[in-house]
């Protein structure tokens, strides 16, 4: 791809080779100074150094080479808020080409924000108390210390914190050297960097514990938390070292750095942070107790995985720009969850891969307004707006077609020469083919371009004319494209699967389709009952539609479990999604559903919820709603009798995921047994929370509050209130959102936005939870509109605003509604928002037309299946 823009870009002129920094926070006034020392390579002679500042004061600035030596004022240096740039002009002095040295006093502040460096608060013995923290990525690190802030202007990092003599410093580097300054504070001197970008630069001072290890390597591995939380770092611990060893022998490479720190941070707007050795968390992403549910183990042991992934893609192999960073995070979402495969292998991380990565991936790139995942930058506020689910999820998904495709040798053996070759450097896609490319004798560009610079993915059709034949157009949710929209080909890797009748499974020859159609009579299957899967394992990205009597036979594999769960999986994925954009009646998708009826595994389990969850949304509205419940009471009734509400010994971690989704889904739908225990189990939990297994505190006080009235409400505001546990605090605020009574839909808004309650990175949680209540969501967007001005944009510009300015609006369904939001966000521009506002105006949109198209399709259905 195309560089960008030159004015997105610093001059070339000047690239910095190593910075010398001394800063100096104060957890008191919430101010810090610094000193940055510049070592600077000039590559053409110049009469001024640009470089990135944000939200700095200058005091003094120094340049000093062969041939200059001059003393500035802050007074002297020109700064640009838009563009967040600083210019020192010389006075009509020359740096010559060769070697310089730009020296500079500055100040800033401790913000609120998380970004940059920022502060954190939390509790300690009713005593409230700060740390110091950085959050750099994307284009945050010019906030705390003027720098070259791009990721390919690579420099070394010297750094050294003047901290409190109590409190505990880190960085990304080992500590060197601490000397005690004779005024109750300490200079902490951390050990040089190797050669890194400077979004991946970081540090932190605080009261910190820690809990540590090491890999069998040798690599000192430590976990920090606040005060009274060390013992809940040890499962991260544990977890982290075994999957950098993991990772040391699948890159070939060994993990670069002496040690790995991971913290725990109380505010922190992204789940985690791969700063090169110092790797910065969420709570819920790191913490585990005995109070920890199923679900929340495993999001840490992933985030854990997924971070410690970035030490190679991302950290010691980097994108030039951020229009590759799918490079860095689509590689981090596919490796990690390698290694929790690696470290876990009874989760059965790839079906889960499936039902969460691969349907995010496909349900963005189903829309018009998708992006290529290799997305051109043009202004810097579209940085933030990528890191996305094209970026992440899609990403991984090409890499695991890939692997897939080439064979996870030949896949293997590509990426230690990518990993090998480019080292402490730069990269772009194309790089990344070619070594693949070598490794496996294999055109892997020609074959991967129409994936990663094309936008969308395809359908592919399976058509019966004398003999079986396939076709790809490409596939958007709002139903088939118009001749302008479908002009993109696709080379697709298509596995597939037979069975049925006397031949058992078989599992047929890969088959790529690089036209627009292709024989595919091979494939034929071998009698009437005999049934024909593609997208064996869900490896490939694309959409599936079958002949009818092939989705019969398929309905009757779902059915007799003779399909894996994987594939059970796709088949329920493909026809929602087919329905949602008029390729299949939803009566016959419905029709589909019921052969589920069998279903035990999780996995399926939880693809089939989320598909038909977002019908129920649609149809909530509706007058026959009533029916639609029936059908989920219907759906859910034998798998909810055969897993109860207890946890048996010896349980797998998977049956600990599926209880509480399946005992939600019986209290949605209105089933009383489920309700009447859920309320027995509440006045429990009421006196000890930890009375009520860990899996099972969500369902119970959702199920309180979506049943109750004010005194349930009430209760579990005070169970938050009084939680020190991160997890079960988004648990408690998630059912708050549930809430029917207006005047308590009233109060949670403001309960949410009061940060003395709710911290910042909290309130999406809030926002989530009303957004998917219909009771609620019209009252929450109108509350987002009236203190956009003066509470939402202001706080979360900095960062989170794409999602505090879509999520909102998610839950509806109309066109009305679309043209509502559509307004206020013309009057009220979010540039720093954009991609997603318009993705999710788009996606209203289709499920209106869902709606409109179906909804007589659809009742005439419930009332023919009314048992």
């Amino acid at each position: 791809m195309a560089e960008p823009p030159v004015d997105v870009l610093l001059p070339k002129n000047v690239s910095p080779v190593k910075y010398t920094l001394t800063l100096k926070p104060d957890l008191e006034t919430f101010k810090f100074g610094g000193v940055a020392q510049i070592e600077l390579d000039v590559k053409e002679d110049t009469q001024e150094l640009k470089f990135h500042a944000a939200e700095l004061e200058f005091q003094k600035v120094v340049v000093k080479s062969d041939d200059v030596s001059k003393e500035l004022g802050g007074d002297a240096v020109v700064l640009d808020s838009e563009a967040e740039t600083a210019t020192v002009k010389l006075d009509g002095a020359t740096l010559k080409k060769g070697t310089a040295l730009l020296t500079i006093d500055f100040t800033g502040t401790l913000n609120t924000n998380m970004a940059g460096f920022y502060r954190s608060a939390y509790t300690v013995g009713g005593q409230k108390k700060h740390l110091a923290t950085t959050q750099f990525e994307a284009t945050d690190a010019r906030r705390a210390f003027p720098s070259w802030d791009e990721p390919a202007q690579k420099a070394k990092f010297d750094i050294t914190l003047v901290v409190p003599s109590a409190l505990t410093a880190l960085s990304n580097m080992p500590v060197v050297s601490e000397t005690d300054n004779g005024d109750g504070t300490k200079s902490v001197h951390f050990a040089e960097t190797p050669i890194c970008s400077t979004y991946l630069v970081a540090f932190i001072v605080g009261e910190l514990e820690k809990v540590e290890g090491k890999t069998k390597e040798g690599v000192d591995v430590r976990v920090f938390t606040t005060p009274g939380k060390k013992e809940q770092g040890r499962f991260a611990l544990e977890v982290a070292a075994k999957i950098l060893s993991f990772f040391n022998d699948y890159f070939g490479i060994d993990y670069p750095l002496p040690k790995s720190d991971l913290v725990a941070i109380p505010d922190f707007a992204a789940g985690a942070m791969e700063n090169w050795g110092l790797i910065t968390f969420r709570e819920t992403a790191l913490l585990v107790d005995e109070n920890t549910s199923a679900t929340g183990r495993q999001r840490v042991a992933y985030v854990v995985a997924h971070e410690l992934a970035h030490q190679w893609f991302g950290n010691l192999v980097t994108m030039s720009w951020w229009t590759d960073l799918w490079l860095n995070e689509g590689f981090a979402t596919w490796v990690g969850w390698l290694g929790v495969d690696h470290v876990f292998p009874e989760w059965d991380v790839w079906t889960q891969f499936t039902g969460s990565e691969a349907t995010r991936a496909l349900t963005t790139d189903a829309l018009l307004s998708s992006h290529p995942v290799e997305v051109p930058i043009k202004d810097p506020k579209e940085i933030g707006q990528v890191f996305d689910a094209l970026s992440y999820q899609k990403g991984a998904c090409v890499i695991r077609q890939l692997e897939a495709a080439l064979g996870a040798d030949d896949f293997k053996k590509g990426l230690h020469q990518y990993l090998h070759r480019h080292q402490y450097g730069n990269t772009v896609t194309t790089d990344l083919w070619a070594a693949l490319s070598e490794s496996s004798g294999k055109p892997v560009q020609s074959w991967m371009e129409s994936w990663t610079r094309q936008t969308g993915f395809p359908l592919i059709t399976v058509t019966d004319n004398k003999g079986l034949e396939l076709r790809q157009n490409r596939f958007l949710s709002s139903g088939p494209p118009a001749p302008e929209q479908d002009q993109q080909l696709w080379w697709v890797p298509i596995n597939a699967s037979q069975g049925g009748g006397a031949e058992g499974v078989t599992e047929l020859p890969l088959f790529v389709l690089k036209d627009r159609e292709a024989d595919f009579s091979s494939a034929a299957p071998a009698s009437s009952d005999s049934w024909l899967k593609l997208n064996r394992a869900q490896t490939g990205i694309y959409r599936v539609n079958y002949t009818p009597d092939l989705w019969k036979a398929l309905a009757g594999a779902v059915k007799s479990l003779a399909l894996p769960p994987v594939d059970r999986l796709g088949v329920i994925s493909d026809a929602f999604a087919l329905s949602k954009a008029g390729v299949l009646r939803t009566s016959q998708t419905l029709e589909l559903l019921l052969s589920y009826a069998n279903e035990t595994d999780y996995t399926v389990w939880n693809q089939l919820s989320g598909d038909f969850g977002e019908l129920d949304s649609i149809l909530s509205t509706t007058s026959f709603y009533p029916a639609v419940q029936r059908v989920g009471r219907q759906l859910y009734s034998t798998i909810g009798q055969q897993i109860g509400w207890d946890a048996q010994p010896g349980e797998t971690h998977l049956i600990g995921l599926l209880r509480p989704l399946v005992l939600s889904k019986l209290a949605k739908y209105k089933d009383e047994a489920t309700i009447a225990k859920s309320r027995q189990l509440f006045g429990l939990l009421q006196g000890d929370p930890t009375s009520v297994h860990p899996d099972l505190r969500g369902v119970v006080v959702s199920t309180a509050v979506s049943e109750g009235g004010r005194a349930e409400y009430e209760a579990v505001k005070e169970l938050y209130r009084k939680s020190d546990s991160a997890e079960q605090k988004i648990k408690y605020l998630t059912a708050l959102g549930q809430t029917k009574d207006p005047e308590l839909i009233q109060d949670f808004l403001n309960f949410g936005i009061d940060t003395e309650q709710v911290r910042s990175q909290d309130v999406l949680y809030m926002l989530g939870g009303l957004s998917a209540n219909r009771y609620a969501r019209d009252a929450a967007w109108e509350f987002v509109k009236a203190h956009w001005d003066d509470v939402f944009y202001p706080r979360f510009k900095k960062g989170m605003l794409q999602y505090v300015a879509s999520i909102p609006i998610r839950g509806f369904a109309s066109e009305e509604k679309a043209r509502d939001a559509e307004e206020f966000y013309r009057t009220h521009p979010v540039p720093e928002a954009k991609m997603e506002v318009a993705r999710s105006l788009e996606a209203i949109r289709s499920k209106a037309q869902w709606l409109a198209r179906d909804q007589e399709d659809i009742d005439t259905w419930l009332q023919k299946n009314e048992r």
